[in-house]
């Protein structure tokens, strides 16, 4: 890994492909002219990235998605701080000459973004964002890592690349044996999983419902909403709920007493604390041990 947080893994005439890997903020500086007009796309598994397309303005990648994008002159892609995680993603750009030879008349059923890029048209500058599943997470981080003779290397990085091309830029192809409605099921389920592990990162200071909107990659209402429908209760009853198992377990160790348990979990108000750990375990919390017993 470079001093600048990132590492190259093969630069050719058609290819590039970096893996990135920096804590805190950093905006990544101009690739030079070869790169422009390439196609971009960012595998990104932590930290929150804004993307700036000149006139065409900016979008956000969060955490767990993958976005792809034709790179304009000016593009930047800024760190946006996201705490204590830090910011890792794998970065593909591929020549419009590369793509266009593999992807030959099959263009037609990809992405919106890989049609225009193909066809070359100045109104193509969208982006397409999706969530990252498991065969393109496994993939990035094999291209993150290579193990793999140096004589063979550039063949096996251009495979890699051309398996996440196939799962990323046909997304109706690669789920067309799924019916949509349990598709729609299987991504609101990742989507609340996604949530509660955000939620149990840090639950003295949890992330507010506009935070766990980007992190997941939807509007704050329709996580909200979701969340209900899977859980059978709101976000902010789920987390006082894993406020206070945390604070039972802490108790059960003897290690803490009760002003302590309740603040490692975020409650300021031992009275608000001890109502809702009796209202949750039907004891309070300065007997819980021993009326579990």
């Amino acid at each position: 890994m470079s001093s600048e947080g990132f590492s190259l893994v093969q630069e050719d005439e058609d290819l590039r492909v970096c893996w990135h890997d920096f804590q805190g903020s950093q905006t990544m500086p101009s690739l030079g002219e070869k790169l422009q007009g390439w196609l971009e796309v960012c595998v990104n598994f932590s930290g929150q990235a804004r993307v700036a397309l000149g006139k065409s303005g900016k979008f956000d990648i969060s955490p767990g998605t993958v976005a792809h994008y034709i790179r304009p002159a000016s593009e930047c892609l800024d760190r946006m701080d996201s705490g204590k995680d830090p910011h890792r993603y794998l970065s593909l750009h591929m020549s419009r000459a590369w793509l266009k030879h593999l992807v030959a008349g099959q263009h037609t059923h990809a992405t919106s973004v890989i049609q225009g890029f193909l066809e070359n048209r100045r109104s193509a500058r969208t982006a397409h964002i999706a969530g990252m599943d498991d065969s393109v997470k496994g993939i990035a981080q094999q291209l993150a890592s290579p193990s793999i003779a140096a004589s063979a290397r550039p063949l096996w990085v251009r495979a890699k690349v051309l398996e996440i091309a196939s799962h990323v830029f046909f997304p109706q192809e690669t789920t067309s044996a799924e019916f949509f409605c349990h598709r729609q099921k299987r991504v609101a389920r990742e989507r609340v999983d996604r949530v509660i592990a955000a939620l149990q990162r840090d639950l003295e200071n949890p992330p507010t419902l506009q935070a766990l909107g980007r992190e997941v990659g939807c509007s704050p209402f329709y996580i909200s909403r979701v969340f209900s429908e899977e859980k059978g209760m709101t976000i902010s009853r789920y987390l006082r709920k894993l406020r206070l198992d945390k604070a039972a377990e802490l108790l059960r160790t003897g290690n803490y007493n009760v002003t302590e348990a309740a603040m490692a979990v975020g409650y300021s108000s031992l009275s608000h604390f001890s109502k809702a750990f009796a209202e949750q375990f039907g004891a309070c919390p300065c007997v819980f041990p021993l009326a579990t017993h």
